[in-house]
This record gives structure tokens, sequence and C-alpha cells, in this order.
């Protein structure tokens, strides 16, 4: 019986190592800060629908229903002025911390990428998205998200919305370049550069932009500061999801230490 324990419990050892390890392997992978950004500055979007063709393309056709865009890219309108949002790509993202399938991956670059193949629709990543960037599909009970088209960008090319934006109002490059423009051009407009050092889609906007897009129920992507509450809970959420481990570990020694001390006392008898 001793020995049915031990090995119970080199089992149960083993197999939480094996979990946090898998758990924390995406986390481990993030660098410290992105290796480039997608600065978009917002006032100079035309509405022309060119990046959500091009992403249309790109992704196979997904299209998000009801709004005017994929499931990967949108351009809501807002006072009739187009606003392009797609993926904020945080740094430390929450969603990939969370994804129990790894179907949510942060790659070293930064980028989040998606595998749709091992996905299983548990949407605990849209729970803790702080800008509501994925969506659900209830025909295929999968999530999509944009992936900053890392089958390009991490052969050192652009995303498809970038290359055929008209205005440039998207830009991809090095991230503190973007960042250095980002705040340059902020600056000139006296407005905002949104989420530096956070994510890694970049936003500028002037003042009265900000002031229209923030409270702005179609735009999900500018808030005041980046909200950093979303990544304690998704780090709570994946320290509990490992806390069955042990107390599966201690009510199966129990089992097993009660059922031995029934079979010692058969034998007094």
């Amino acid at each position: 019986m001793e020995m049915d324990r031990r090995r119970f419990l080199k089992a149960v050892t083993g197999a939480g190592g094996l979990v946090v390890i898998t758990s924390l392997a995406p986390a481990l992978a993030v660098a410290s800060r992105p290796k480039n950004a997608m600065l978009v500055e917002v006032g100079k979007c035309i509405g022309c629908m060119r990046c959500v063709a091009a992403c249309q393309a790109y992704h196979d056709k997904f299209f998000q229903d009801g709004q005017p865009g994929t499931m990967y890219t949108k351009v809501p309108l807002v006072n009739n002025k187009p606003f392009p949002q797609n993926c904020m790509h945080c740094v430390d993202a929450p969603c990939a911390t969370v994804c129990q399938s790894h179907a949510l991956t942060q790659l070293s670059s930064g980028t989040v990428t998606y595998d749709k193949e091992k996905c299983i629709g548990c949407l605990e990543c849209t729970t803790v998205c702080p800008f509501n960037s994925i969506t659900f599909d209830p025909v295929t009970k999968k999530i999509f998200k944009c992936d900053f088209c890392s089958e390009l960008t991490e052969n050192g090319r652009e995303p498809s919305c970038v290359t055929v934006c008209p205005p440039h109002a998207k830009t991809f490059g090095p991230y503190d370049q973007k960042v250095q423009e980002g705040l340059s051009l902020a600056q000139s407009k006296n407005g905002k550069l949104l989420y530096a050092e956070s994510t890694q889609t970049l936003l500028v906007l002037s003042q009265e932009e900000f002031d229209a897009y923030v409270s702005a129920p179609e735009v999900t992507v500018v808030k005041a500061q980046y909200p950093d509450e979303y990544k304690l809970f998704s780090s709570g959420v994946k320290w509990l999801r490992l806390a069955w481990l042990p107390f599966l570990g201690g009510v199966v020694f129990y089992a097993l230490r009660w059922r031995g001390d029934r079979e010692q006392a058969k034998e007094v008898k």
C-alpha cells in the first residue's frame, strides 16, 4: 500500500509539473518589448475598406456579422468617421495566458497567434481580452482574432492591411521606431499616443478624436489607459486552474489511506 501511495504521489507531482510548465510556456516566450509595432494614425483613415478586403483575402473570407469588417479587423463609423481597429496584441497578453488548449500563443516577437484547430471554444479568452478584440463564431464554435498576418510578419513583411492602406493610416516597423514616431505625431496634434509599452498596436489620436472615441460603443480599443486589471485576472484564472491538482491528490491519497486502514482492520479480525 505504501508503494502505491508513493507511485501515485510521484505521478501527481510529475503531472502537476508538466501542467505548470505547459501553462507558463506562452508567457515565458514573450519578449520584454515587442519586436515590431503597428502604428495607427486614426485621423488619416478614409474609410476605403481596402484593409478589410485585404484581411478578407488573407484570412479566407471570415466576415464579422453586423459590422463593417471581418472577424479580424473592423472599421466602424462614429459620427460618419471611420475608425480602423484590430487586435491590440498586448504585451504579456491575457488571452494567451488563460488559453488552456494553447490555441492562442504569444511569439517572442510579441505577436499573439491563433491556431483554430486547437481552439475548444471555452471563451475564457473573450472574458479576459481588455479590448473585446476576439470574435466567437457560433456556427463553428471557434474564436477568431487578428494575428498580424504572422506568416508574413515573422518573415520580415508587413500585415496585409498595412500594405494596401492608401493614406498610410497604418504603418508597421520596429517597435521603438514606431513609438518615437507615435510620440512625435501625438505632440504635433496636441493629442495622445495610446498604450506605448503595453501593446503592439499603437494608436495616435488628437484630443478631439480621443474625446469622441473613448465613449463610443462601436470602438472598443480606445481607453484612458491600458486596463492592467485584465492581466491580473488572467493570471488568477491560470493559477486557479492548477489548484485542482493538489486537491485531487489529497482526495485520492486519503481514499487510498482509508482503504488501507479498512484492509488492515479486516486482517486484525
